[in-house]
């Protein structure tokens, strides 16, 4: 993981603010402004697409930082980071860091778990047909079902806390299904444990 870093600086391309058209806001908070947005050049990215980005308002470098490590050692369990960089602004005090992640969906588990028809509604997109032995819908089909997705949140845990990173704050909320299919977890809401201090990597 430590020979990786330098050779990402060499290879992840190059961002400035301009290079975004910010779209509808995500989120506010204390720490940050979270937009959905996209590149003004499609080239600039491979595989461009719609992406997040974050203003972040306090600790910018160390949640760039943070997320730089979760994407190195644990990519497949949370959002998808792209880069963070770092932006003059003249016309206020300090510079701005900013953060980009692809954007893995609108649907959180909390959305899914408010449609009259959870669990049954993850059944097929995530599991598959089958996956469920055709049993009735029952207290049995449904344990089988969240028994499935709380394996895979907990496997994604388990590879956070392998690399010494914490999630702060695991609700229905933060947990994004990538194209319907796959939990992640939403990376800005962890912090890292080294030696005995807590550095937070800011959660909005």
């Amino acid at each position: 993981m430590f020979v990786l870093a330098p050779l990402e600086q060499l290879l992840r391309p190059s961002f400035r603010k301009e290079d975004f058209v910010l779209g509808k806001k995500l989120g506010e908070g204390a720490f940050g402004t979270v937009y959905k947005a996209s590149l003004s050049n499609p080239n600039l990215l491979k595989n461009s697409g719609p992406l997040v980005v974050k203003k972040a308002n306090e600790y910018g470098a160390v949640e760039v930082w943070m997320n730089e490590r979760v994407r190195r050692a644990c990519r497949n369990s949370c959002a998808d980071f792209v880069h963070g960089f770092l932006e003059s602004n003249p016309n206020k005090k300090g510079d701005e860091f900013w953060l980009v992640w692809r954007y893995e969906g609108k649907e959180t588990l909390a959305d899914l778990m408010a449609n009259k028809d959870f669990p049954y509604n993850v059944e097929e997109v995530m599991l598959g047909m089958g996956n469920v032995d055709d049993l009735p819908k029952g207290p049995e089909r449904e344990n089988r079902i969240i028994g499935r997705i709380m394996r895979q949140i907990l496997n994604s845990l388990y590879q956070l806390h392998a690399t010494g990173i914490v999630h702060r704050d695991i609700k229905p909320q933060n947990i994004i299904f990538s194209d319907g299919t796959h939990p992640l977890l939403h990376s800005s809401h962890c912090m890292q444990y080294c030696a005995s201090m807590l550095f937070s990597s800011i959660c909005l």
